[in-house]
């Protein structure tokens, strides 16, 4: 999504509202997938360590 709101800027393309806000969505929601995804990480590292 960095891509995809960068190149627009850069190519000038004026933007819906919707449009904007279905990009920083989509950007939000991959972010909590990512922080999910890490505490699943971390909390598998400590439960093999132990």
């Amino acid at each position: 999504m960095l891509f995809i709101r960068g190149f627009t800027q850069v190519q000038g393309t004026v933007l819906s509202k919707a449009m904007d806000a279905a990009i920083s969505g989509m950007a939000g929601l991959g972010h909590i997938i990512l922080g999910v995804s890490m505490i699943m990480i971390l909390l598998n590292i400590k439960k093999t360590v132990e």
